[in-house]
């Protein structure tokens, strides 16, 4: 004999467990390369050691752009400047 609660509510048992979520592909994040990486941190290192050579993101990002288009990293691995941002 089912209870009252079950009886007033239309999810089905255990629908809130993540295992049972079915979310497609929400919050799918890519990770940044390693050699990616290597570049941003180097990018803020420089800027850290001497103001004058400080970057904003949208520098960094067009620096990027002209790693790629010199074929030393994929196209499609640039970070978008919001990624660098944060």
């Amino acid at each position: 004999m089912p209870s009252i609660i079950d009886i007033g509510f239309l999810l089905p048992r255990g629908w809130a467990l993540k295992g049972n979520q079915k979310l497609g592909n929400i919050g799918g994040s890519t990770r940044i390369k390693k050699n990616i990486k290597s570049l941003l941190e180097s990018f803020f290192l420089n800027g850290n050691r001497r103001a004058q050579d400080r970057m904003n993101a949208q520098i960094m990002h067009d620096a990027f752009l002209k790693y790629a288009k010199d074929e030393d990293i994929e196209k499609k691995d640039i970070p978008k400047i919001s990624t660098i941002k944060n």
